[in-house]
């Protein structure tokens, strides 16, 4: 197609809080400013989901910017999601996306040639405060400034050079492989990483200096061309550093030049094959090839071989690769776990990988501890199968209180061609024991309501009736009674409550406690964004209402009250008490408030909870709140605990977490001691 600003195949401007999955585009794009093969533009709170394109994308115009071969400027959540084909441009062009402020995660990539003048990235042209891990690039990437493997400018406000414990991740778990060539700031992997943070990736790219360009030769390097006032850890290098014009020059091992302070951390590159003897700024160490395809040359540097890297002389040449990537179909957890004695007699079983799998052949086999066969699923016909997950059915309750176990024959699941799972064919690998089945609460509709009414929740069956019916979303409700939904935790096979409000449709309406509480509401979604009471709202009023003893569990945007709410919401006289656990975006009161164009205000309410972070490094924690932009806070206070899984515990979280914009800060305060937080955002 062929078409002005905001040109793409399937959307122009992707809206806010939508969803995209499951979309094949092919064609062409020929367009102005911000053009995408899937999507010009996409905006916050929205997610795209196994979606792939094969295309070219054209705009080469002198101001335009943000050309993508899946999206131009992209603000949401993108998750196994690919690009076959040419981007051409000018300003902030990559393979997969041009311009990200969004996180980009689950094996995407990128395959065919991009080209431009500045900011030019075989992934990504220009990371503005996105998050981007677990992807790649084949792309070969040709450009003027700021050209990359994988990324042509890494930028972040987030960083602080000045702080040596930050652990913000920008980059990481990622690759390139095709090569680049350009003038100034060319690096391999990244062109030119600005006040950010990029940690576990690698890079094969031959990286060439333009004839024309012997002024810069100084900023090219085989794994960054420029850092400023960043940090790089557990990185390599092993491309090609050649010089059009013949230059010889061999101290280009991984980073061209820099300024500011920067960060290095146990950092490597082959001599042997980036034809480059040192790094003139010390920030890698120069290794053999033989020493390079050695485990304990990465192990003695504390590489994580546990969780991130492997080395398999069948993968990747021997060098150091991603156990993502090369084995992505291992078993990383099921449910029920291995041994439990209380698995409800009525809920699903599934299998999570480390990977998205498709089904191959062969079948998971149900026994009874006596050897008894129950039940046989063929993973072709009698499973679910979404993304990573693999939910089984059976086709009635199991026996109460009996003793089961699960076996599963060979290659029944395939991930990236040519690997498949492995077989369970003991009786002893995932064994359980179930309990009296439960979850027997019935919906109840609300007395009185009709489609658009709104109404008063008098009972734990009314409150569950409005959480599973997105229609009554948009309509005014009240609390006429104290609930106690200590039940939940038997809720939806083991999932507990649903949120009011997710990425499909938020709630619009407005929720008046009327002084009352919900006690003992447990949620147990880990691989679930929008966790909360209200998973997403806007333009709502919550008031006069308490969440007390609450135990929560989500994947991002998690809290105890609301876990993400944007525009013109306001949250007055709320509480909430009890366990909130997460990865990123997690706070007491509130995961995460992002905002356009409206001011939010949150006024005389508290928190007193454990916020625990379960892994990935996110720094957006916080006892009150963890991510906050452009809103209003006064006549709060939180206490509680902040507990880290994956890292020391931190001792700036007591109150907000993160924030972005201006907050308006009036009369908080948070509990120090009992926290362990020394210093607060807001308070």
């Amino acid at each position: 197609m062929t078409s002005g600003s905001y040109a793409a195949c399937l959307v122009g401007t992707e809206g806010v809080g939508s969803l995209i999955e499951r979309c094949n585009v092919s064609g062409s794009v020929n367009g102005g400013y911000c053009a995408g093969g899937l999507v010009a533009s996409s905006s916050i709170n929205s997610k795209i989901v196994d979606c792939h394109v094969t295309a070219s994308v054209f705009s080469e115009k002198r101001s335009s910017n943000s050309a993508g071969g899946f999206i131009g400027s992209n603000h949401s959540e993108i998750e196994n999601c690919s690009f076959k084909g040419d981007v051409i441009g000018s300003n902030n062009v990559g393979g997969l996306v041009g311009e990200n402020h969004g996180e980009i995660s689950g094996d995407c990539y990128s395959q065919g040639s991009v080209s431009g003048n500045n900011s030019v990235g075989g992934f990504v042209g220009y990371n503005n405060n996105g998050e981007v891990y677990e992807c790649y690039s084949e792309s070969n990437v040709s450009g003027n400034i700021h050209v990359g493997g994988f990324c042509g400018l890494n930028h972040s406000d987030k960083y602080d050079y000045r702080n040596d414990n930050q652990t913000d991740y920008m980059i990481y778990r990622c690759y390139s492989l095709g090569e680049v060539s350009g003038k100034n700031s060319i690096g391999g992997f990244c062109g030119h990483n600005d006040s950010a943070f990029i940690t576990d990736c690698y890079s094969h790219s031959k990286v060439v200096l333009e004839s024309d360009s012997s002024n810069f030769e100084h900023s090219v390097a085989s794994f960054c061309g420029e850092n400023s006032g960043s940090r790089i850890q557990y990185c390599y290098a092993t491309g090609e550093v050649a010089f059009e014009d013949g230059t010889d020059t061999d101290n280009r091992g991984f980073i061209g030049k820099q300024s500011l302070k920067n960060m290095y951390i146990e950092n490597f590159f082959d001599t042997e094959t980036t034809g480059q003897k040192s790094d003139s700024l010390g920030a890698a160490t120069p290794k053999t090839t033989a020493e390079m395809i050695t485990e304990a040359t990465f192990i003695d540097a504390s590489w994580d071989f546990e969780n991130i890297w492997n080395i398999d002389e069948s993968q990747n040449n021997a060098y150091p690769s991603f156990i993502w990537k090369a084995n992505p179909i291992i078993v990383k957890s099921t449910y029920p776990l291995d041994n439990e004695i209380e698995m409800p007699a009525n809920h699903n079983l599934s299998i999570k990988f480390y990977h998205n799998v498709i089904p191959n052949t062969g079948e998971i086999n149900l026994y009874k501890s006596s050897g008894e066969l129950v039940e046989s699923f063929d993973v072709k016909n009698d499973i679910i199968i979404i993304r990573d997950s693999v939910i089984l059915t059976t086709d009635n309750y199991l026996e109460e209180n009996t003793g089961y176990y699960l076996k599963m024959t060979d290659s029944c699941f395939q991930g990236i061609p040519g690997f498949f799972s492995d077989a369970i064919t003991d009786d002893t690998t995932w064994n359980f024991t179930t309990i009296v089945a439960v979850d027997t609460l019935l919906p109840t509709i609300p007395e009185g309501w009709e489609d658009g009414s709104g109404g008063v929740i008098y009972t734990l069956g009314e409150l569950r009736w409005l959480s599973e019916n997105s229609i009554a979303w948009d309509e005014d409700w009240k609390l006429g009674a104290d609930i106690d939904a200590f039940s939940t935790r038997e809720w939806n096979k083991g999932l507990g409550f649903s949120p009011i409000g997710d990425s499909i449709k938020c709630f619009t309406g407005d929720f008046d406690g009327q002084n009352h509480e919900i006690s003992n509401i447990y949620i147990n979604r880990p691989n679930e964004n929008y966790i909360g009471l209200f998973g997403l709202m806007r333009f709502v009023d919550i008031r006069n209402v308490g969440v007390n003893n609450c135990d929560f569990t989500g994947h991002k945007y998690v809290a105890g009250l609301v876990g993400c709410f944007s525009f013109s919401s306001n949250v007055n006289q709320c509480y909430v008490t009890g366990n909130i656990n997460g990865i990123g975006a997690i706070g007491g009161l509130i995961g995460k408030h992002v905002i356009e164009r409206y001011q939010s205000a949150i006024r005389n309410s508290y928190v007193n909870a454990a916020i625990t972070r379960l892994s990935k490094n996110d720094p957006s924690i916080g006892l009150f709140s963890g991510l906050m932009n452009r809103a209003s806070i006064s006549n709060c206070y939180a206490a509680g605990t902040i507990t880290y899984i994956d890292a020391v515990n931190p001792v700036d979280k007591g109150f907000i977490g993160h924030k972005f914009g201006d907050l308006e800060i009036n009369n908080n305060f948070y509990d120090s001691e009992f926290s362990n937080q020394d210093t607060a955002i807001g308070a």
